[in-house]
């Protein structure tokens, strides 16, 4: 259940960020336009989150995978946590460098990564 909390936060969570990011940097001179970018992306929000989910179900394998070992073997949960954590922004880095070639997509990368990172310290590991 940790892992798929974790998952679905990422997948959730990334392309709200990033839609809100990508409206905060755009080059409208006001706060309204900002908001109104923000308020015009939302329909893409569904579309977004679909390709994120099933681009990512072979990392949320490998991830519930390795979590699920780790646990067996009876880390500490900071300490799995952390290993936890690497293996997340470790699948995520390939995963992007597999979908695209030239990496150009280092901030949806790194977006995800945070988000990941973000689910990981904030749900707790649960029981064995």
């Amino acid at each position: 259940m940790y892992t798929l909390k974790v998952w679905l936060t990422s997948v959730f969570l990334t392309p709200l960020l990033f839609s809100f990011y990508i409206s905060i940097t755009a080059e409208s001179a006001s706060i309204t336009e900002r908001f109104s970018d923000f308020v015009s992306s939302i329909p893409f929000f569904g579309i977004i989150v679909f390709v994120g989910f099933i681009a990512s179900i072979p990392n949320f394998i490998l991830f519930y995978l390795f979590t699920k070992k780790m646990h067996q073997l009876s880390y500490p949960p900071r300490g799995l946590k952390v290993l936890v954590n690497l293996v997340a922004i470790l699948l995520t880095y390939f995963l992007f460098l597999l979908l695209e070639e030239n990496n150009d997509m280092w901030l949806i990368t790194l977006a995800y990564s945070f988000t990941l990172t973000l689910g990981i310290w904030f749900f707790p590991l649960g029981k064995k």
